[in-house]
């Protein structure tokens, strides 16, 4: 019963989002073209432990509707909807920016992606 107990307490301590911040550090090191691609993996590891399902592939009304089935907050969703739509028109934008334009966009994506896993833990902690 004593290790019963202490394994539950292990489970109950692992952080869900373990994957999610691991990719985020990754994904600031990453020095070249792939760290769109690195922050999309990010937010789509995010929805994946929030809806429980994989998100990837899914049509935008379908992973709303999941979304809401799970009663999570809406704003959530549509920063996260944002961001992946912000990071492909960046990544795919046919006016690429480059040196100091490029490295202020991706800081901001970062730190806008960073923000989204913190609100998102907090949203988890309250389903």
């Amino acid at each position: 019963r004593g290790r019963a107990r202490n394994l539950v307490k292990l489970v109950r301590g692992i952080d869900p989002f373990s994957e999610a911040r691991i990719m985020l550090l990754q994904a600031k090191g990453i020095r070249d073209s792939e760290w769109q691609a690195s922050l999309e993996e990010v937010i789509f590891s995010i929805l994946k432990v929030l809806l429980d399902t994989n998100p990837r592939g899914l049509p935008k009304q379908e992973l709303e509707e999941n979304w809401k089935s799970k009663g999570l907050p809406a704003p959530l969703f549509l920063r996260a909807s944002g961001l992946l739509e912000e990071i492909d028109r960046h990544r795919f934008s046919s006016q690429k920016l480059t040196g100091s334009g490029t490295n202020d966009v991706r800081s901001r994506l970062t730190k806008e992606t960073e923000s989204l896993l913190i609100e998102a833990s907090i949203a988890a902690k309250k389903k």
